[in-house]
């Protein structure tokens, strides 16, 4: 299915009805039929208000209303505008349920299905690329109480997320969708409370190369539809995060790959009931899962709850039976055997951090883990504290912090342009060349800072930060910040919307940062300076290029490198302009 972004009106909501209908396979979902006169629920509303709830969505007896907006700005008050108007939709007295529902055109037959509705949910989802960029939390919109505790709101990544999940595995992404808006398989008819199962088991094992890591491990047959319904994938990109209080930054693997699941399905699943894979998946129990039972006749009872059960290992081989030429009976009768690991801990954080661990150490003699991903996870999920680390965190706080190099790198496979709507900065050569010699006090031509240069530079010295990684990290984004907003200030029209020129791009970023190295430290000049510096590099560039209104390093120029002449060709071109100006004349 094609993507939402830049759709708007007619379109969207076009958009949203094949999405939920046929992507997700919800069939009780009705759009509004046009604008709706808010004086038809609450007669002392002027006239020319009208309903801002875009559809509703019956789930079993739960009913969601919906608001999307493609339109940029006043989020705020988009939100606040829907909240209103669902409390006026649901404690109107005006009309009854069933009259209320017949506004959005329910056929008759369908009706008497949503007049036993017993909860409601309210989910408002931006689809500007903008909306990204803003954080909004249930507390933000606290004026109608029973609202804002079933309040939703999505972001236009989380909602690609989704899409692209349901171009991968169908109907099956919508469990994930189901968690976010806190349902339970019994809230859709589930007679089941949990499953209960047999197992073997080994107690108290160390499961990580550095043994610092206990769990007990269980061997589980798993019947294929009901792990389907419970399972997930802690996914970097993923959509854990979006509920208030559960902004999760410990998820660690990539999105599903169609090409495996697709090799998975045909040559050995094959629609075969009677298949099953020799070796295990790697799964994640969570507390409330339970030994039951007497001595001798144990089970391991499993709640049913969606997204209750976490994948480590074996995604492709699981999500194989979600494919459109396996059938459901196969589903149904088909099994797999998981190695299912209990952590001893009862927090939550030191759970993820141990079953990244666990995926890293599997992957790295199977398939390697994605080092940009590595890079990612390992300070907030993994624990490092090493260089590598450190940068990745450093990127990643940049991103959040949202001031001038927000929306800038590649953190996430789920945007298609950062917020310049030019490609996005890859961060792994970033990291590796530049960002982890920064950090450790290196200047160019093996110049290795003593502590008072990386205190005049960090603010503190390397031995301080060995025990405040935290702080370390702080003082370098501001660093790193300060410098780039110099940057984006004085070359303003290089860092404009779809601006034709080649500073943001991967190898000129890794050229600015070993400018801003080589001065800090081979120079030993400080922050400050460098505005200085950066304004003569752009009077000595644009004596070049003669830029007028337009960048000062322009896609298409022969004078300046080019990005595909590399980071050294472009550093050297600043740092020695003025005998390149005197060999060009």
């Amino acid at each position: 299915m094609k993507s939402f972004y830049g759709l708007i009106g007619v379109e969207l909501e076009e958009w949203f009805n094949s999405f939920i209908r046929n992507e997700f396979e919800f069939e009780n979902y009705f759009p509004s039929p046009g604008q709706i006169e808010l004086q038809i629920l609450d007669p002392d509303i002027n006239p020319g208000h009208h309903l801002e709830i875009d559809g509703i969505l019956l789930i079993h007896k739960t009913c969601i209303l919906l608001e999307y907006t493609g339109q940029a700005g006043n989020f705020r008050d988009k939100i606040k505008k829907f909240v209103r108007n669902s409390n006026i939709f649901i404690t109107s007295t005006c009309l009854s349920l069933k009259q209320k529902f017949q506004l959005f055109n329910i056929p008759a037959e369908k009706i008497e299905d949503f007049e036993e509705v017993e909860h409601w949910k309210f989910l408002y989802i931006g689809t500007h690329i903008e909306f990204d960029n803003r954080h909004y939390s249930r507390g933000d919109f606290p004026d109608y109480p029973y609202v804002r505790d079933r309040l939703y709101i999505f972001q236009p990544s989380q909602l690609e997320y989704l899409r692209q999940l349901t171009t991968l595995i169908g109907k099956f992404s919508r469990n994930e969708l189901l968690a976010v808006l806190e349902f339970s398989p019994l809230d859709l008819g589930d007679a089941d409370e949990s499953l209960r199962l047999d197992f073997i088991k080994a107690d108290a094992k160390y499961i990580t190369v550095d043994s610092d890591t206990k769990a007990d491990i269980y061997l589980i047959k798993f019947p294929i539809d009901q792990l389907l319904k419970i399972a997930r994938v802690s996914r970097y990109e993923g959509i854990p995060f979006i509920l208030e209080g559960n902004k999760s930054i410990d998820n660690y693997q990539r999105l599903l790959i169609n090409d495996k699941l697709n090799d998975i399905s045909h040559r050995f699943i094959d629609n075969n009931k009677r298949k099953t894979f020799p070796n295990t998946i790697t799964i994640a129990l969570s507390n409330e899962c339970i030994e039951v039972g007497e001595i001798g006749n144990k089970k391991l009872e499993i709640p049913k709850k969606y997204s209750s059960i976490d994948i480590i290992d074996g995604q492709h081989r699981l999500f194989g039976y979600t494919q459109s030429n396996v059938s459901d009976e196969v589903r149904q009768s088909a099994e797999i055997l998981a190695s299912a690991i209990k952590f001893k801990t009862e927090d939550q954080h030191i759970i993820s951090k141990s079953a990244a661990k666990v995926f890293c150490e599997i992957n790295s003699t199977q398939a390697q883990v994605s080092k940009d991903l590595l890079y990612l996870i390992k300070y907030d999920v993994l624990g490092d504290r090493d260089y590598i680390a450190l940068a990745g965190k450093v990127i990643i706080e940049c991103e959040r912090r949202n001031r001038a190099l927000g929306g800038i790198f590649l953190i996430s496979s789920l945007k298609s342009k950062n917020k310049l709507n030019l490609p996005f900065i890859a961060i792994t050569n970033i990291i590796d060349y530049e960002l982890i010699p920064l950090l450790m006090g290196d200047g160019l031509d093996g110049y290795d800072a003593n502590d008072e240069d990386f205190k005049r530079v960090f603010n503190n010295t390397k031995s301080f930060y060995l025990i405040n990684p935290e702080e370390f990290c702080n003082n370098a984004v501001i660093l790193l910040e300060r410098y780039f907003s110099y940057i984006k200030s004085t070359f303003e029209n290089d860092w404009v919307i779809n601006a034709e020129s080649n500073l943001i791009t991967e190898e000129y970023f890794i050229a600015f940062i070993r400018f801003l190295r080589f001065n800090l430290f081979n120079k030993g000049r400080s922050i400050d300076d460098l505005r200085n510096i950066l304004l003569d590099l752009k009077n000595d560039v644009n004596t070049i290029t003669f830029p007028n209104d337009s960048p000062s390093f322009p896609k298409v120029h022969n004078r300046i490198p080019s990005p595909t002449e590399g980071a050294k060709i472009i550093f050297d071109f600043f740092i020695n302009l003025d005998s390149f100006k005197n060999n060009q004349d």
